[in-house]
């Protein structure tokens, strides 16, 4: 590879020149964790309303995916209240601002419940299974 060197011009360099189109920082992990969670939630959501059929349409998947984007936003947003207004009085010390951990462990646990009633509801037997 050429690089230019401020004495001389053109170089060969062995160090290979990385390009980063996209950062990914606390805060995009975060969205991107939020977005697929959402995503998570509608589907399994629909499959729990229709016995595991598909979407009827791109508009309603789509459509779906928003609305259920947006409530787990919501769920974050009211939980992380009830967890930093509470802090105080159930942990007997106030909370430390990191509103990012926060965040993230509520995304979390919003993700992993919904991984665990898709397994319970798609694999767990019926009463008459168990007789």
């Amino acid at each position: 590879m050429l690089a230019m060197s401020s004495r001389r011009g053109l170089r060969a360099s062995s160090a290979p020149i990385r390009m980063r189109i996209v950062r990914w920082n606390l805060q995009m992990k975060s969205i991107a964790l939020l977005v697929v969670t959402g995503l998570l939630v509608s589907w399994i959501a629909r499959g729990l309303d229709t016995h595991w059929k598909s979407f009827p349409s791109w508009r309603v998947f789509f459509v779906s995916w928003l609305i259920h984007t947006l409530g787990v936003v919501m769920l974050v947003a009211v939980v992380g209240g009830a967890i930093v207004g509470t802090h105080r009085f159930f942990l007997g010390s106030e909370h430390n601002g990191d509103h990012a951990k926060l965040t993230f462990y509520v995304i979390m646990a919003v993700l992993v419940s919904a991984i665990c009633i898709a397994i319970i509801a798609k694999g767990a037997p019926t009463a008459w299974e168990l007789w």
